[in-house]
């Protein structure tokens, strides 16, 4: 599946990914699996923690697909027109970024205009950074 969408990776960019993958690490070496029980025995201890390292930074992920799914994107056929389901996912990434750093920074209730400019510095969908300037009456 990966083969077939012919994506493009950076050299640099570090691919987490699940079972599903297998094969990957041959086409992209920043790649990382969790690593497969051998039949009849039982995985070292070293093995276990580096899945379970993993696993806790894949589950970041899956909590964004999860919220992104509540707005049936993806949990559902698109029957929409092709072209917009950039900008729709777009606008929903939006918000969900808008969220989060909502949650990231409390906003200050001033008398200005407007109040601080505030930098969100979690991991987004799109991995960018997102900048809003806040309006005091707005919230």
């Amino acid at each position: 599946m990966f083969k077939k969408s012919k994506t493009n990776l950076s050299v640099k960019t570090k691919c987490l990914a699940d079972q599903g993958y297998q094969g990957i690490q041959k086409i992209h070496k920043m790649s990382h699996i969790p690593h497969k029980k051998p039949p009849k025995s039982k995985l070292s201890p070293l093995q276990k923690e580096e899945n379970r390292q993993l696993a806790s930074q894949r589950i970041v992920i899956e909590h964004v697909y999860r919220n992104i799914k509540i707005f049936k994107i993806f949990s559902e056929r698109y029957r929409n027109r092709r072209k917009r389901f950039g900008l729709r996912f777009n606008l929903i990434a939006a918000i969900y970024n808008y969220e989060l750093c909502l949650l990231a920074k409390p906003v200050r209730r001033t008398k200005k205009k407007f109040s601080d400019r505030y930098f969100c510095k979690r991991s987004t969908i799109y991995q960018q950074m997102v900048w809003f300037t806040l309006c005091s009456g707005v919230i």
